[in-house]
């Protein structure tokens, strides 16, 4: 399948909704783009982990900001 998109003056690319709905990519939801082996991009929602809130007992508040904070630092360090 192959769909057109515009680049904007900013960079932002539209995602076509066949591949947002393939990939079950939501809006706000953050997507990380990586270079294959044969030039091609590659593009992989990131999961919510927020999402899990509630499945593990603990005392301790949960930080929203701070978790994604810590899981895109990990992605990228290339820890994940």
């Amino acid at each position: 399948m192959t769909i057109l998109s515009t680049v904007t003056t900013k960079g932002q690319v539209t995602i076509p909704q066949e591949f947002r709905q393939m990939l079950n990519i939501k809006p706000g939801q953050k997507v990380q783009f990586s270079k294959g082996g044969s030039g091609a991009i590659k593009l992989k929602p990131v999961p919510d982990f927020a999402d899990m809130m509630g499945y593990f007992k603990t005392k301790i508040k949960y930080n929203k900001k701070a978790a994604r904070a810590a899981y895109v630092k990990d992605l990228i360090a290339g820890k994940i």
